[in-house]
Formats: C-alpha cells, structure tokens, sequence
C-alpha cells in the first residue's frame, strides 16, 4: 500500500511527498524497484530543492546501485537508466533535468 501510494506521488511530480511512502515501503519489503522508485523521489527532490542537490544526487546514485545488486535483471529498467544518466550529468555544474 505505501509503495502504491508512493508510486502514484512520484508519477504526479511529487517527489518530496512521495519520499516518505517509499521509505517505509523499503523498510518494510526492500526489494529492487522499491529502491528505484525511491531514487527517483529522490532525484525529483534534489530539483525542487536545489540546497540538498548534491546529497540528493549522491544518494540517488546509491539507490539506484543497491537496487541493481537486488536485481535479477541484467539491465536497470529504463526510467532507472535514464534517470542514472541524469544524475551523472547533475553531478557536474548543471542542475538535475526534471523527470
């Protein structure tokens, strides 16, 4: 139920509100796409508020990798790879792309 609700706030630009959610959603079962949903609340995040960039990205970053090692898949699901890319542009001068 977290995750849902967490998933529906993300799609809906809400990132910052969908964190919470989905924190809880990977307390309570942590597997692979639960991370990745909660790294992309994340990277939203570090949009709308651009003083927590930096860790917001780094911590993205670490969501997205433990939620590949969880994985069984080869590849990250492509909303996740472009969302991996972003951040590695992010990580430089410019600012997170919106997603």
């Amino acid at each position: 139920m977290l995750e849902c609700r967490g998933l529906i706030l993300l799609r809906d630009g809400k990132g910052e509100e969908a964190l919470e959610p989905l924190e809880a959603a990977v307390s309570a079962f942590p597997h692979s796409r639960a991370y990745f949903e909660l790294g992309l609340a994340v990277e939203q995040d570090a949009v709308v508020h651009p003083e927590k960039r930096a860790a917001n990205i780094a911590r993205a970053q670490r969501l997205f990798r433990h939620g590949l090692a969880l994985s069984k898949a080869s590849e990250p699901p492509p909303e996740v790879d472009a969302a991996m890319e972003r951040l590695v542009r992010a990580s430089g001068n410019g600012a997170p792309a919106p997603v």
